[in-house]
């Protein structure tokens, strides 16, 4: 049998997806709040029984006794294609270094899922009943907290982490998906790169007559003034008029 090709697989996975989406809509099914997640996860998976050439029974085998191992812990490297092998006690610690830094995370006393759920699906109800042109998914099912861990930056000293927060089995996950559909086509063309392989490609083809340099912001995300960034002027008047521009009036 022919092996499937990856990339037919993630588009079958994508019609699958919209599919599922349309009837929900119509209200003709309902699906778990993880569902939809669990198959993009599956897009990029092959399950089957090929052989590969390169990666031999031996090589199966030491896998799967690296991975057995508890002393030991496999993370993807930040920002590349490498998976990196750590002590499990030391990736503990610098996960725990990151957590309890009380400028940028909070300990909470008891779960607060359950809350937030019923304030995202109010938040979302009264938007729905206020305008027409774009309706917010629904909350409903079971939803868990956002989990934290981290990629190991390998071209940094010490090898720190990057702290990656998970919302996938949040409820606000998927209104924030449907947030960032909304505001994308607001984002200026040409201002923006999509990745530093772009970057490159730009260079290759161009001859800049300047010098060009770049620059980088230790930990930008963990260090963003949330409050303040929301609080703004600019921002709620960005927000407003992308949203009004759609018929948004909530």
């Amino acid at each position: 049998m022919k092996k499937p090709h990856p990339e037919s697989k993630r588009i079958e996975t994508e019609i699958l997806v919209d599919r599922l989406q349309k009837l929900q809509h119509e209200g003709k099914v309902d699906l778990t709040p993880t569902v939809i997640y669990e198959l993009v996860g599956e897009a990029g998976r092959q399950r089957s029984s090929f052989s590969s050439k390169i990666l031999t029974k031996p090589l199966r085998e030491a896998a799967k006794e690296l991975r057995e191992r508890e002393d030991i812990i496999i993370r993807k490297g930040d920002k590349s294609a490498v998976y990196v092998i750590m002590k499990r006690n030391e990736y503990l610690e610098k996960m725990d270094h990151i957590l309890n830094d009380p400028s940028k995370f909070e300990r909470l006393t008891k779960d607060p899922t359950e809350t937030l759920k019923k304030r995202v699906s109010s938040m979302v109800t009264r938007a729905n009943n206020r305008q027409q042109v774009i309706k917010f998914p629904k909350i409903f099912g079971d939803f868990k907290a956002g989990y934290c861990y981290g990629t190991v930056k390998t071209h940094k000293p010490d090898n720190p982490l990057r702290p990656i927060i998970s919302q996938m089995t949040s409820p606000t996950y998927s209104l924030a998906k449907t947030l960032n559909e909304i505001l994308t086509p607001y984002i200026p063309p040409g201002h923006s790169l999509k990745s530093a392989v772009e970057f490159i490609d730009i260079l290759k083809t161009t001859a800049p007559d300047e010098d060009i340099a770049s620059l980088d912001v230790s930990s930008l995300f963990t260090h963003v003034p949330v409050q303040e960034t929301i609080g703004s002027h600019t921002t709620r008047h960005l927000c407003n008029v992308c949203l009004h521009s759609r018929g948004c009036h909530s």
